[in-house]
Formats: structure tokens, C-alpha cells, sequence
């Protein structure tokens, strides 16, 4: 059974007819965006970790979320932002992202992008309160 499913994946709005109960790590992966990655599909390594926002009182919030375990059927009207979306074009990396790498806190960089999408998502939520 497809559902049709409207969202926002970091600039692009995807409108698309699906099961709703395909988990979200698996749409993105199959859109071609690799820096969310699977580790252990069971939300504990945090590898596929994503933002999912939506409006609250005027404000879009942000929360970290394991994509691995998120139906995309969940996801309808939000905005999902991957560690692809966090870059502006042309910007190789984010103040926040060459910290990590200045830093050497990239370790051998497979959980890196939800280590970055996880403080990014504190972050903008700090900015809010």
C-alpha cells in the first residue's frame, strides 16, 4: 500500500507516493545522499542521524532523530535536513564541520555526520529559546 507523502529533504520538496512504512535512512540513501549512513539499524550508534523540523509557535524546531527507525509515513510536512543540507553552495565546510576537523574529533568519520547533525540541531535550538 503507497501513500502519498509530502516533505521537505534539505531544499527540495519531495512529493512522492510510497510505503509508509519504508524507514527513512532507506529513502535518503536511495536519493543518493551517503553521508547519512547505516550502522547498526537499530537506533543506538547514531550514524543515520538526521533533523526533522517542524513549526512550532511561529518557529521551526529541530530534533535529532534516528533515521534508521523513522517511517517516512512520520515525516509528512516536516523538513528533514541531512549532513548534506547543512552546507550553503560552493561552501566546502560549516564552521561547525571544520571544528571536527580542526580538532581531530572525526575519528574514522562514520558516525561524524550525526555527531555534526546532532549539535547543529542543539545549536539551532539554543538559538530559539
Amino acid at each position: 500500500m503507497k501513500t502519498r507523502i509530502s516533505f521537505i529533504l534539505n531544499n527540495d520538496l519531495i512529493d512522492i507516493e510510497i510505503n509508509p512504512a519504508t524507514v527513512l535512512l532507506d529513502f535518503i540513501r536511495n536519493e543518493r545522499l551517503k553521508g547519512t549512513k547505516e550502522g547498526c539499524k537499530e537506533g543506538d550508534c547514531g550514524a543515520c542521524t538526521v533533523l526533522s523540523g517542524e513549526l512550532k509557535n511561529d518557529t521551526v524546531s529541530y530534533r535529532s532523530v534516528n533515521s534508521c527507525l523513522l517511517p517516512v509515513g512520520n515525516i509528512s510536512g516536516k523538513h528533514i535536513v541531512t549532513i548534506e543540507g547543512l552546507n550553503q553552495d560552493g561552501v566546502l565546510l560549516n564552521p561547525l564541520q571544520k571544528a571536527f576537523v580542526d580538532e581531530g574529533a572525526t575519528q574514522c568519520g562514520f558516525c561524524t555526520p550525526g555527531f555534526i547533525i546532532s549539535l547543529t540541531g542543539y545549536f539551532l535550538n539554543l538559538a530559539n529559546r
